[in-house]
């Protein structure tokens, strides 16, 4: 996670076994052989590498102009790769005539692939281009893609205490709501008090100093573990964390005992975590990070890294206290001064395993994707260090093992998920537009319990807003895992919500709609600081885990900017996309509902806090920080002087092809790649429609006769056979949990496990998917 706590909807392998080899031969005796109609599906091949990013170090170092291509981690014994002569360290630059722009490439493309294809692929190693030509086999079952080995079981094994989870109160979650306690931005300290005392209670059906004694002696070192991702819009509140150390204190622990926490310094800092805030207690960070050099800014390394070429917060870290996971960090400075370290073990901080004796985790209310961010994730990747490694091969599965060990499980004895404030969609990338005033608290000791309520909370929200909702169970998948290993109960009708409203009703709300109104002009005198660029080698390091999404629209660079004033910060995003179908897809996917901000010269969306914008092939994001929405005349100023910059491109209309009858105006989408494409709807594996490059999915909502909606996806290929194939494809590898109700050569038709159907037809070149009907087509 970069200093901002940037990161888009969806996420990346970091390594990964390369079953297929993408398309693309250039003489038609290399030619994979196309499906017709009536063949049968063919046998996915199997390459047999494992495969990391191209860091811009490594580039550099084999003289390269760019950083196209992965490295070869590993070349598996007796396989298509190792008897073409592939090695491990070689950089993969090409397949075919086909360009390998990043890990994502080769994923777009695999699908098409089968066992017998002949792939020619370009190679540099030792500084020299190489060429190979690989023959695929089908996959050995001992190489079918797997989720890497844990130490989890070890974890598991050992001897629990009456607090291990789920805690004194397994099942149990209290949700307390008042109107009163934010106002057009504006906490209320008295009522989150109220809030807090009130919500504790209701859990232990005790006092507050008998609530106390419950989890805590007065000789215990209190750790209050805080989200301080996206200061002013979605971090944990100040007045929430107020609130807990008045309750502490009041029942007899000193201050000197309690530790306000989380994982990078500076954005303790930046969330208003200071010592003049909190006089006598401890803040502390498991590490420190310079922003400066992650972006570029600086040359000068000195803060993180020191003269043995080690990073300044090893000390901080329990060699003897791990999380392994079979898979490995990348070895380039930019990811050390982030993670630590870079291998294949992630160290829970000294902090949690010696120091502290208890933790209270205060997470935030929002989403990642068509999940969520909250109670278990706030530890889960907040508790170790080394963890971009973990986001593509185990994503979520890490928060129910990271909290499966003692350090965790045993001290985390309540949660308080922070809900003053709610973000519904961007997630886990503060997003202001998506932002609203729930005004909820959450308390529990389960957080496994806490987050499956604020799951379902969160799937009806979205719904209400218009937000296509993926409800594939893979997304609360590591919540039950958590429930069968003891940690936690997920299973929803053994769940006990206890709801309280202490004033108003208890409702979700919804954010400003209409137009922003623009005030006078700001007339603060800012200071503009470098401009950083990213490309497609390091993006990750800005939006970590996200950068796929953009990868997968056609990704150029990105220019990054801020503004700095005495009244606050505005940070100018500048994303120059390959086209402007592509900037216009990224921007439909970003900007749910648009609500127009006036003075903007360019289509936009936004609020006085974040404003989205397209021009040309440009996607630009304006975001204010500490400058509460004083900020909106200076962030429109900004945003135009850039906006005039960038030339206007024509653009023809992308979906003249959706049918007009019934389509709900402003849900139409365009989808390039896996990460979109699983946002929307689960049908198989991977990129099941075989999008990218040319590959275009076009989807839109629509209402029925009765009112009900459906969404159609549109996607035309080259021509019939890619069609073809592609829809056997997906035939002979529907997902487990849909249930196929019919099928022929054109036509597949389905149930999922939500009761709802869908039906995939083929007609010519083009195949139409419609999800989430109410009755059986």
């Amino acid at each position: 996670m970069n200093h901002t706590g940037s990161v888009l909807i969806g996420w990346m392998m970091a390594f990964t076994i390369a079953p297929w080899a993408p398309v693309g031969p250039a003489s038609a005796s290399d030619q994979p052989s196309k499906a017709s109609p009536s063949a049968p599906a063919r046998e996915k091949g199997f390459a047999g590498y494992v495969y990391r990013p191209l860091s811009p170090s490594e580039a550099r170092a084999a003289g390269l102009p760019d950083t196209d291509g992965v490295v070869v981690k590993q070349v598996l014994p007796n396989t298509p790769a190792s008897k073409a002569g592939l090695e491990e360290g070689d950089i993969l630059r090409r397949y075919d005539d086909h360009v390998i722009k990043s890990e994502s490439r080769i994923d777009e493309v695999r699908s098409l692939y089968a066992a017998g294809d002949r792939v020619r692929v370009t190679v540099v190693r030792s500084g020299k281009p190489l060429t190979l030509t690989m023959v695929l086999e089908p996959m050995p079952k001992q190489y079918s893609e797997a989720r890497p080995r844990t130490n989890v079981d070890e974890a598991l094994r050992s001897p629990r205490t009456r607090f291990s989870l789920p805690g004194l109160f397994p099942g149990r979650v209290v949700e307390i709501h008042d109107e009163r306690a934010s106002l057009k931005g504006r906490v209320s300290p008295d009522v989150v008090k109220e809030m807090v005392v009130k919500g504790i209670t209701t859990l232990t059906g005790a006092g507050p100093a008998k609530s106390f004694s419950m989890f805590f002696s007065k000789d215990d070192i209190v750790g209050i573990k805080v989200n301080p991702v996206g200061a002013g819009i979605i971090s944990t509140h100040l007045e929430v964390v107020d609130a807990i150390i008045a309750w502490l204190t009041d029942n007899g622990l000193p201050r000197k005992n309690v530790v306000i926490w989380d994982r990078f310094d500076h954005m303790l800092a930046e969330a208003g975590f200071v010592p003049g805030r909190y006089p006598g207690i401890s803040l502390e960070a498991l590490q420190t990070m310079d922003p400066d050099a992650q972006e570029g800014k600086s040359g000068n390394d000195g803060r993180w890294l020191r003269p043995d070429g080690r990073h300044a917060s090893e000390g901080n870290f329990d060699p003897d206290v791990y999380y392994f996971a079979d898979v490995e960090g990348p070895k380039d400075k930019g990811y050390l001064n982030q993670h630590v370290f870079n291998g294949k073990n992630s160290y829970f901080g000294k902090l949690v395993t010696k120091r502290l004796t208890k933790i209270i985790n205060v997470p935030v209310f929002k989403n990642v994707g068509n999940a969520v961010s909250m109670a278990t994730k706030n530890l889960g990747y907040g508790a170790i260090c080394n963890t971009n490694r973990l986001h593509g091969p185990l994503f979520l599965q890490v928060c129910p093992e990271v909290l499966a060990f003692p350090c965790i499980r045993d001290k985390l004895v309540l949660n308080i998920t922070d809900g003053i404030t709610g973000q519904y969609e961007g997630g886990p990338s503060p997003a202001a537009q998506f932002c609203w005033p729930l005004n909820t608290l959450f308390f529990g000791t389960d957080p496994f319990a806490m987050d499956m309520v604020g799951h379902t909370l969160m799937v009806e929200k979205r719904k209400s807003q218009g937000v296509r909702v993926n409800e594939h169970p893979r997304f609360t998948e590591y919540l039950r895992y958590a429930q069968k290993v003891g940690l936690g109960i997920t299973d929803v009708s053994r769940i006990v919500v206890v709801k309280k409203c202490l004033v108003g009703f208890v409702v979700q709300g919804s954010p400003l709609n209409g137009q922003e109104r623009l005030a006078s002009p700001g007339k603060a005198a800012f200071r503009r600081s470098p401009p950083v660029t990213y490309t497609a080698g390091n993006l990750d390091t800005h939006i970590d885990g996200g950068a796929v999404l953009f990868l997968e629209y056609g990704f150029d660079r990105l220019t990054v900017e801020r503004f700095s004033s005495g009244s606050g910060e505005i940070t100018l995003e500048t994303y120059r996309l390959a086209s402007p179908e592509s900037a216009l897809g990224i921007y439909l996917m970003s900007c749910g509902k648009e609500t127009v901000v006036a003075g903007v010269r360019a289509r936009n969306t936004g609020n006085a806090r974040q404003i989205t914008c397209l021009k040309g092939r440009c996607f630009v994001q304006a975001m204010g920080a500490r400058g509460g929405d004083t900020l909106l005349p200076d962030m429109v100023r900004l945003l135009n002087e850039t906006l005039d910059a960038i030339a206007p491109e024509s653009l023809e209309d992308p979906f003249v092809h959706l049918p007009r009858a019934g389509l709900i105006r402003g849900s139409e989408r365009l989808i390039r790649g896996e990460c979109g494409l699983h946002s929307l709807v689960t049908l198989a594996e991977r990129n099941y429609l075989g999008l990218g490059g040319p590959v275009t999915a076009i989807t839109g909502d629509y209402s029925d006769r009765t009112g009900a909606t459906y969404t159609r996806i549109l996607v035309d290929y080259p021509d019939d056979g890619a069609a073809a194939s592609t829809f056997l494809a997906l035939c002979s590898s529907l997902d487990p949990t849909l249930t196929m109700l019919g099928r022929s050569d054109a036509l597949l038709t389905y149930r999922s496990s939500n009761g709802r159907f869908g039906i995939v037809s083929r007609a010519g070149r083009r195949i139409e998917v419609r999800f989430d009907l109410l009755s059986r087509p």
